[in-house]
Order: structure tokens, then sequence, then C-alpha cells
């Protein structure tokens, strides 16, 4: 995944280009599945945070508490 970044940022390779091997849901693609698992972790970390807030976490900021709703629906 690293070697995909840096070669997107030396403009060796094209965003679209990795869009259009990842839009295939290949089983034999470790790219795919690499990305899938990072995604995966990146929304338990999500989870646990959220999880982790008090409600006066909530009531001090306005912006999480216009969210809350939609947190709740994604912890399950």
């Amino acid at each position: 995944m690293l070697r995909v970044a840096l070669s997107i940022k030396a403009g060796r390779l094209l965003p679209s280009a990795i869009l259009r091997r990842l839009g295939t849901y290949s089983r034999k693609n470790r790219l795919y599945f690499a990305f899938r698992e990072l995604g995966r972790a990146i929304r338990t970390a999500w989870r646990v945070a959220v999880a982790s807030l008090t409600p006066a976490r909530y009531a001090a900021h306005p912006a999480l508490a216009a969210t809350m709703p939609v947190m709740m629906v994604c912890q399950g």
C-alpha cells in the first residue's frame, strides 16, 4: 500500500488505474484485500473512539451532538 501511495505521489501511477483495479472485487487481488483490511481497521478504531465519548463531551461540542444519531446507528 505504501508503494502504491508513493507511486501515485511521484506521478508514475494514476489514481484511476488503482480504482479500476480495485473496482473489480477480484478475490485474487492482494492489493484489494490489503485496502479492505485497512478500511476495517480504521472503521474499528473510529467505533472505539465514538464509544468512548461521554454525553458531556457531546454537550460541549455542537458538531458532535449533531452527528450523534449517525454514530449510534454505525455502532450497530
